[in-house]
């Protein structure tokens, strides 16, 4: 299973960078070594970005994909009052979503 989240957590990168045009890209980082936490740093829009990714559940590939790709776009979209330039701003990525 740790390397089909590797490859999971590389795919997530590759499509931040090619749709959402992110830059200064470092990571994925493993949080754990089974890779069902990892974490990616980034610029998006001039700000500085910390996104944290928990798997809790192994389902198809590409579920878990679709399913990421589209928290992740939305993470991106949120403003977070008092955004500092420069500042880093964490957002956490549950898989399966909570809420």
């Amino acid at each position: 299973m740790a390397d089909e989240l590797r490859t999971l957590a590389h795919d997530l990168k590759d499509f931040l960078v090619q749709y959402h045009h992110v830059a200064d890209v470092q990571g994925p980082q493993p949080l754990s070594p089974d890779w069902r936490s990892w974490e990616l740093r980034f610029t998006h829009r001039g700000l500085r970005r910390h996104f944290i990714y928990r798997v809790q559940r192994q389902d198809p590939l590409a579920t878990m994909y679709q399913a990421l790709r589209a928290d992740t776009t939305g993470e991106l979209l949120v403003r977070v009052p008092g955004e500092r330039p420069g500042s880093l701003l964490t957002n956490t990525i549950y898989y399966p979503p909570h809420g």
